[in-house]
């Protein structure tokens, strides 16, 4: 809907909803950080990098036993709480039941860490405590809205604090935390009002969408950061791209979005924060879809655009096992008459198939599609390659469709560069 969000939600001292699953992956290209409240005197993150913290996770439906969400000294995710310093992870929200409990931080840094920006942060809330210290995030003030009065950038939730006032950034869509009264106003297009105070806009969960303040472009789900005309750097989307299907898009996975089209995985979905955003598909990426090396790509061709960014590129004239297409000639003959079909069978995107008749492939197999396997998961395996797998995929294994991963309380989401099984903070 178009209106700001008639729920009222309940909260300890601020606007506290499903926030700021963001850049997870700290350690490469290997695992996921579910983030855990830091033992070290300096807090965490001194680096000031993406949001995120090394540590992997492990396949619970109820995310009871992930790192970050137990912990010996303090509250799980679920428990009921009243401040964020009373959960593993840091973070003390409101939870879809409206009941204020321990929620994950997956990717969002939680009370006491060091940032750079509010919305780094679960409560998205960067402050200076003490003179001469570094900023951290707070556990429940939120960021100072545009007119709001301010010492430093990371107060503002424009990250812009000019002549002792937050100020406005250029126009575009507002950041998480800038008063709102419809969800297209905010660039995560989640327009909430709380118990007390104005409506605002919301953070998302996974990367952060176009307009969104960030630090590095792996915190974006465009993967590109770049500073808007005020200076500050956002989020920012990229160049138009015409896929095998002859269609032109942009937007990637976590992008917000309003159909299928407009996302160069053809895939859009609802997600636990209530807005629509571009999904994985499964198996191999389409032309245009980001990607880090060419085993990524249903090409095998992986290459920077006329933004700098790597996007699957384009091999032939045809496309080949997995990629979009519109029409039988759109694909390659491999080995016989191709077929442009839907996959997953009978409403998802449309995707090149190898000639019918061929089993579905075991554990181990080599697949360009999630159909591909009898178990309907196409994943890479330990080199990298795409392969079958029978089993659902713990927290921080690499994917390519949410249906991958284990357990209802999971999302295969963009996160630090790869595509990541995450934990979702209903």
């Amino acid at each position: 809907m178009n209106e700001a969000r008639a729920r009222r939600l309940p909260r300890p001292s601020v606007v506290a909803i499903l926030v700021a699953v963001c850049a997870l992956v700290a350690c490469g290209e290997s695992v996921l950080s579910v983030i855990e409240r830091d033992a070290r005197p300096d807090g965490g993150d001194a680096d000031g990098g993406t949001d995120a913290s090394p540590d992997v996770g492990a396949p619970d439906a109820d995310l009871g036993d992930a790192p970050g969400l137990t912990c010996a000294d303090a509250s799980p995710v679920n428990a009921h709480c009243a401040l964020s310093n009373e959960c593993c992870s840091g973070y003390c929200a409101s939870a879809s039941t409206l009941e204020t409990t321990c929620r994950p931080a997956t990717g969002c840094l939680g009370a006491a860490s060091a940032c750079t920006r509010a919305g780094a942060c679960c409560s998205n809330g960067c402050f200076v405590s003490d003179p001469g210290a570094a900023p951290r995030c707070a556990g429940e003030s939120a960021c100072a809205a545009t007119g709001a009065n301010c010492a430093t950038d990371v107060e503002c939730c424009t990250n812009h604090c000019a002549g002792g006032t937050c100020a406005a950034l250029a126009p575009g869509c507002n950041p998480a935390g800038e008063a709102c009264t419809l969800d297209t106003e905010c660039c995560g297009r989640i327009c909430v009002a709380p118990n007390e105070g104005p409506a605002t806009c919301q953070l998302l969960q996974g990367c952060r969408p176009e307009g969104e303040t960030c630090t590095t472009a792996n915190d974006c789900c465009s993967n590109r950061c770049a500073a808007d005309a005020t200076g500050v750097l956002r989020c920012t989307a990229l160049a138009a791209c015409t896929a095998n299907d002859r269609r032109a898009c942009s937007r990637q996975v976590g992008d917000v979005c309003k159909d299928a089209m407009q996302c160069c995985s053809r895939v859009c979905l609802t997600t636990g924060d209530g807005t629509k955003r571009c999904a994985a598909s499964g198996g191999c990426r389409s032309e245009c879809e980001l990607c880090t090396t060419g085993s990524d790509c249903c090409s095998g061709m992986c290459g920077a655009g006329s933004d700098g960014v790597n996007r699957c590129q384009a091999a032939a004239a045809c496309g080949k096992p997995g990629e979009g297409c519109e029409k039988d000639p759109d694909c390659c003959a491999t080995g016989g008459p191709s077929k442009c079909l839907p996959d997953p069978a009978p409403a998802g995107p449309k995707r090149c198939h190898r000639p019918a008749g061929a089993a579905c492939a075991g554990e181990g197999t080599g697949c360009s599609l999630s159909s591909d396997c009898c178990a309907g998961r196409c994943v890479p395996g330990p080199a990298g390659a795409l392969a079958c797998r029978a089993t659902c995929l713990p927290f921080g294994a690499a994917c390519t469709s949410r249906a991958d991963c284990c357990g209802t309380s999971s999302d295969c989401m963009f996160l630090n560069g790869a595509l990541r099984c995450a934990p979702l903070a209903r």
